[in-house]
């Protein structure tokens, strides 16, 4: 399991009201599953979640869940209503720190040694990965720059090549066929087609569900240019996100810009333009230099401005030509402070992420934290 091989769970059974008598019983006879466990003895974990299963029948049945709808290998469960137990079993069941503390680190894939190379867990190896992305089955896609490739890895650690062959380039076709040059952002929508930031190529990529790689926008050329996306410029696109309705929005690093693409294939400026740091509207605000960018369930956009060493925020609708710019945290100078707001500081912030409940996390770059 991706967030528990280290959790101990012993002690946290008052936390939860006593639904799990036995703690020692839970997972193959042990408190708790370490990473050597993970690896060299799978069926012992299959068989302890059929035992984590079996304890929180009644935990589950109680917030109207099941253990066909609850899966700890995979790390996901359906929604539950009250706060207070979405933490706790967060915390017990999926390896998140309770608020407030740091968070339990481990290799899911990878190593030091880099290379090409599918695998399970450290036999598998990457090349400067980048971009990260994550489906609703679990499993993670990275745009793996150094290799020109975009790589997958299951829930369990398995490491394989979706696209791309190691070779820089620019072609479409299905799986090793496909090229890219150095590749730094993906997504993906509700549908599993995963979008590709090819930022080499000045292009925003797709790959189908099947493994067909496609040009879905841009010219080839660095340029900004709005349209039709087989006319439209993009310079250096760094990170893209896709929201609900399907539209995608791209960090055009090269041209400070904020990009969309709409369901219909039109690319638009949904901010910025030019280099600077102000908020404002659309075309009015300035960036500097923006590159990790996601957005939550309600539209806002949230986008890590290098250089401007700043989060901003972005409002706008799913109809909208503009977007409304903030600047959630940071003032525009590098430093490494906490706080709120513009007493903050970070030091070239690269990447954003959210989590269920709105909070924003941020790789901040030359601080070597994640704030």
């Amino acid at each position: 399991n991706r967030g528990f091989v280290t959790m101990n769970i012993t002690g946290l059974t008052d936390k939860i009201g006593g639904y799990i008598a036995d703690a020692s019983n839970i997972v193959g006879g042990a408190a708790s599953v370490t990473p050597s466990m993970l690896a060299s003895n799978p069926a012992s974990l299959l068989a302890g979640k059929a035992k984590l299963n079996e304890a929180l029948t009644g935990p589950l049945n109680h917030f109207g869940l099941s253990p066909t709808t609850f899966d700890p290998i995979a790390s996901r469960y359906e929604a539950i209503k009250s706060d207070r137990h979405d933490k706790l079993l967060d915390s017990l069941l999926m390896g998140k720190s309770p608020e407030g503390t740091t968070g339990i680190v481990f290799t899911l894939a990878g190593g030091p040694s880099p290379g090409l190379l599918d695998g399970t867990g450290s036999a598998a190896k990457f090349l400067e990965p980048i971009g990260f992305t994550i489906d609703a089955s679990g499993n993670l896609y990275v745009a793996d720059e150094g290799n020109h490739a975009i790589r997958r890895i299951t829930p369990t650690g398995i490491v394989t090549t979706i696209a791309g062959n190691g070779n820089p380039g620019n072609n479409n076709g299905s799986t090793t066929a496909a090229q890219f040059f150095r590749p730094t952002g993906v997504a993906v929508d509700a549908f599993g087609n995963i979008f590709v930031a090819d930022s080499g190529n000045h292009l925003i990529r797709k790959i189908s569900k099947l493994g067909v790689v496609t040009t879905l926008a841009g010219s080839g050329e660095c340029g900004h240019k709005d349209g039709l996306s087989s006319v439209a410029g993009f310079c250096l696109p760094y990170s893209l996100t896709v929201d609900r309705d399907g539209n995608i929005f791209i960090s055009d690093w090269g041209n400070s810009a904020i990009r969309k693409i709409s369901t219909t294939g039109i690319v638009s400026t949904l901010a910025g333009g030019s280099f600077g740091f102000s908020n404002g509207i659309g075309v009015e605000a300035k960036f500097a230099g923006p590159f990790g960018i996601v957005i939550d369930r309600f539209n806002v956009v949230y986008v890590a401005d290098l250089y401007n060493n700043s989060v901003r925020k972005i409002t706008n609708t799913s109809s909208s030509t503009s977007g409304v710019v903030s600047t959630l945290a940071g003032n525009g100078t590098k430093g490494f402070a906490n706080g709120v707001g513009s007493a903050a500081t970070f030091n070239n912030p690269f990447g954003v992420a959210l989590d269920a409940s709105g909070n924003v996390y941020v790789a901040d770059f030359n601080n070597s934290v994640v704030r």
